[in-house]
């Protein structure tokens, strides 16, 4: 049956479905996108139909009678009823394209077909749980290995026949679905590449069968040497060949005469590559050559062993196997936790497949049970069925895609702006499959960016930018799967360097193109973000390294509990104007609709301005919280000078609070890149200053951290470290004073806090304070993304000195971008919301954490039963010390110009035109 969608204004598209309205084949499109998502509904169809397969067993409605039925009918019916979900999802998404294709615009069905996409990966998420409830429940009732020759079933045991030692032994040397699943792969997969079927042999992982193959040619068929490994080859691999022939020959052909030169001269008898190698380097060997020689030219036993994990067995040459000699084995090692979970890696998996005499099949299976290499019962029965027209479809997908993303990216490499300096991939395909770009290619940056550390920074930006734009992204290893995947290899082996691997998914066609500008754009970021660190650093070497220190007059302080008036009079006003106790609350401001996107969704967003207390700060309340203690806990005795490792408002707040305390110097640890503005400030508010060697110096790592130098000195006689990393009285302050007001200014109707990880002590103390009155109040964590700097918050890596459990309060850690965080505060102080670069961070990672519960779902349902949902992000630092950061962050460009004054007599500028 054929349902025709042509009513809209979309060209003519069909959707082929069968009476049950099961999408099987789609036709043609004049949307790529379109046709794309009907590939995915047919092969969700495929999915969903194997897996139902599994669920009609004892599927009628009669009471079972029987024990062993019993047993079954418990670990159907709820698997039953779960298919019948993933088909209604299906259905529903099905629906939604028939839809999109007969009403909408060309706008709408953008959106319709990224909902679909979103319906689609749910589904398949739920699919993969179900598989893996599949191989469970599959051998659940099943008996662990009844002894052989007399063996019977047993029970319901799924035994149908007598056992042999090493041959079907259930669930330890081979068992019954292995052996289907074998003979499916076989069928499906393998059966072109000659008139012989290789057999299959599955293991627990694609890298298990490829160490009990070397295994048993080393160690049980004793082809030890000469041994001959060609590269580029999977790292791992060449590792483990190394391990297994120390004689090892390594070459790395120029053309295929140059290879065939080689096994003629070598005369190998164990030949070990990469069908397409992806270790670095992506390339494609010339297979047919090594079989030839090997045919033709090889007179003592030789065996072949050919990784085809980046180029699936499926596309191998037909006939390849044909007409070799008896004395020639060729083994094809391949990883199943790939391509063929059809992008859902349920378990790991790997299967071998031999090409050789009898005698060897047999020789090889008690190999690979003697080495417990065998795959696990219920990781075969997590396996999709396999099927050859779905995943030829699925890599022509994946082809597509990576020509996509590579040809732009290559484009775009060595530009001077970025730091991608090359691309390797697969681009002119293989022998036989030229179409087949290969569903992973590799990056390599600019120099200074060939380091773990700079990849996966790399890594980080692409994710945060995809983020932005609401473009699912994942960072891990492998690949074949429906989202694209970002891995930095670290191997720890000394003959392989780090390279970045993308892995490319199944998305469409337009979402691939969305990818390749975010990764252009990474590339981009990261170019101007080194740029600006090298003009940041030129300038901090140019800064003073011994500051003078001034010496205000000293002060006492009186505790007085309760808010004060707004005019302080009299003697102590000063006094009791810095007491945080007597603060007046500072204001709590809702943003307006362009600066709140969520509005319409039921969000109020505020900003909390700790710019407006007394010291414009908000460290004032822990200055004033850990010297108040010290003093009820005598600590303050004998105290005349105050140290702190800080390079801002701590620091700040506490020199000004220490004299009222009766202490006159106070003392700042600081890194020797600090802005100079900074260092001004400090020495402005009487601070001496001792610089401290951080990243980029010679002596960075050679002294101890400045919190370590901080305590140390703060442990001489005269001397005070408050420490505020460690010191419980820094969170108190927040508990006592800043927590209560925020619950009373928001009515009791606070839902969010976005707020820095910097001494972690806001966050802390707020959020004690905050859940001892309502504890489903969700905390977001912000802090700047690896290798940007933002005054004040501090990146993960950071964090190591800060003892507060910030892990145990926050609902989310996001990290934000320098750029990021300074553009937002500009948003928001042209505004009128004069908050710094830290609380731009903060309004941005309120935004990005808003745009995650909506994409999850979860936004509506919590508006839906609060009423409204009250975001608060903290206003906590002012722009005004940091001008200069902000033009190196942002970029001249970000900024209005500046006219020159016009020439007496010269062309008429536009001002004085008009």
């Amino acid at each position: 049956m054929v349902t025709e969608l042509t009513r809209g204004p979309i060209q003519t598209t069909s959707l082929l479905v069968d009476p049950d309205r099961r999408l099987v084949k789609p036709t043609g499109t004049a949307d790529p996108d379109l046709s794309d998502v009907i590939d995915d509904l047919a092969e969700l169809d495929h999915i969903i139909s194997d897996l139902s397969q599994f669920s009609a067993h004892d599927d009628s409605d009669e009471p079972p009678i029987d024990c062993d039925v019993l047993s079954r009918e418990w670990a159907h019916s709820n698997f039953r009823r779960a298919v019948a979900v993933l088909r209604a999802s299906q259905q529903r998404t099905l629906d939604l394209v028939e839809r999109a294709t007969r009403w909408a615009d060309a706008n709408h069905l953008r959106s319709l077909l990224n909902q679909a996409r979103r319906q689609y990966l749910s589904t398949k998420s739920a699919a993969r749980a179900g598989y893996r409830q599949r191989g469970t429940l599959l051998c659940a009732y099943d008996w662990q290995s009844p002894a052989y020759e007399s063996s019977i079933p047993t029970g319901f045991n799924r035994l149908s026949h007598g056992i042999a030692e090493h041959c079907l032994d259930y669930k330890r040397d081979g068992h019954l679905d292995a052996l289907a699943y074998e003979e499916q792969f076989v069928t499906e997969y393998a059966c072109h590449l000659g008139p012989v079927r290789p057999t299959g042999y599955l293991a627990n992982s694609g890298m298990g069968a490829f160490t009990t193959v070397i295994h048993w040619l080393a160690d049980e068929l004793h082809l030890a040497a000469p041994a001959l490994a060609v590269r580029p080859m999977y790292f791992e691999n060449l590792h483990l060949a190394r391990a297994f022939f120390p004689d090892l020959v390594q070459h790395e052909p120029e053309s295929s005469d140059d290879l065939v030169q080689t096994l003629r001269t070598l005369n190998p008898s164990v030949v070990l590559c990469d069908a397409v190698s992806n270790c670095g380097k992506v390339q494609s060997h010339d297979v047919g050559a090594i079989l030839q020689w090997a045919a033709r030219e090889s007179s003592s036993d030789v065996a072949v062993v050919i990784d085809t994990t980046c180029l699936p067995c499926m596309l191998l040459p037909a006939g390849m196997l044909a007409h070799l000699p008896e004395h020639v084995t060729v083994i094809l090692v391949e990883s199943l936790a790939k391509h063929h979970q059809f992008g859902m890696d349920i378990v790991t998996g790997g299967i071998a497949l031999i090409h050789a005499r009898k005698a060897l099949h047999e020789n090889f299976r008690k190999t690979r049970a003697r080495l417990g290499a065998n795959i696990s019962d219920a990781s075969v029965g997590s396996l999709p069925k396999p099927s050859r027209s779905k995943l030829l479809r699925r890599m022509q997908r994946h082809s597509r895609n990576t020509r996509i993303l590579a040809s732009q990216l290559e484009e775009s490499a060595g530009a001077p702006d970025g730091v991608i300096e090359s691309i390797s991939w697969l681009r002119d395909g293989t022998e036989i499959a030229s179409w087949y770009a290969g569903s992973c290619f590799s990056i390599e940056l600019c120099e200074p960016f060939r380091s773990i550390e700079k990849y996966r920074q790399f890594e980080q930006t692409v994710l945060e930018l995809a983020r932005q734009r609401n473009l699912p992204v994942a960072l891990g290893t492998s690949f074949g799967f429906d989202v694209s995947r970002l891995y930095v290899t670290a191997p720890a082996t000394a003959f392989e360097q780090p390279f970045l691997r993308v892995s490319v998914g199944t998305e469409t066609a337009r979402d691939i193109e969305a990818l390749a500008e975010i990764l252009e754009m990474a590339s981009i970021e990261l170019g101007r973000a080194w740029n600006i660190s090298q003009r940041s650093s030129r300038k901090a070497e140019q800064a003073p390294t011994r500051p003078a220190s001034v010496r205000p007059l000293p002060g006492v302080f009186p505790e007085k509990p309760g808010i004060a008036a707004s005019v302080y009079a009299g003697p102590d006003a000063l006094k009791r104007y810095l007491s945080p106790a007597n603060y007046a609350p500072a204001p709590l401001v809702e943003l307006p609709a362009d600066l709140n996107p969520f509005r319409a969704d039921g969000v109020r967003l505020f900003a909390k301005m700790m710019p407006l207390v007394p010291l414009m700060n908000i460290k004032s309340i822990p200055a004033f919280s850990m010297l108040s203690k010290a003093a009820e806990r005598g600590e303050l005795e004998g105290v005349k000078r105050i140290i702190e490792s800080s390079s801002s408002n701590t620091v700040l707040s506490l020199s000004v609070m220490a004299r009222l305390f009766g202490i006159d110097s106070t003392y700042a640890i600081v890194d020797h890149s600090i802005a100079p503005s900074l260092l001004r400030m400090l020495r402005l508010f009487g601070i001496e200053v001792y610089m401290h060697p951080g990243p980029g110096h010679e002596l960075f790592g050679k002294l101890p951290p400045r919190s370590e130098r901080a305590a140390d000195c703060g442990r001489q006689p005269g001397w005070l470290n408050p420490g505020q990393y460690s010191n419980p009285d820094n969170p108190e302050g927040f508990a006592q004073w800043l927590g209560p007001e925020l619950w009373a200014q928001t009515r009791g109707r606070l839902g969010v806090l976005s707020c820095a990880l910097g001494t972690c002590g806001t966050m802390v103390g707020v959020s004690r304070a905050l859940r001892e009155r309502d504890s489903s109040i969700e905390i977001v964590a912000c802090c700047p993304k690896p290798g940007d700097a933002v005054p004040g918050p501090r990146e993960k890596s950071q964090l190591a000195d800060v003892s507060f459990p910030w892990q145990d309060v926050a609902n989310a850690r996001l990290e934000l971008s320098a750029e990021e965080s300074f553009a937002s505060s500009v948003r928001l102080l042209r505004k009128g919301i004069l908050g710094g670069p830290s609380s731009g961070m903060n309004y941005a990672g309120a935004l990005r954490y808003l745009e995650q519960e909506k994409d999850a779902g979860r936004l509506a349902p919590r508006v839906e039963s609060r009423g409204e949902l009250w975001c608060v992000f903290l206003c906590c630092d002012s722009p005004l010390p940091h001008v200069d950061e902000y033009y190196e962050a942002l970029g001249e460009e970000h900024f209005p110009v500046v006219h020159p004054i016009p020439k007496v007599n010269g062309p008429v500028d536009e001002l004085d035109a008009n």
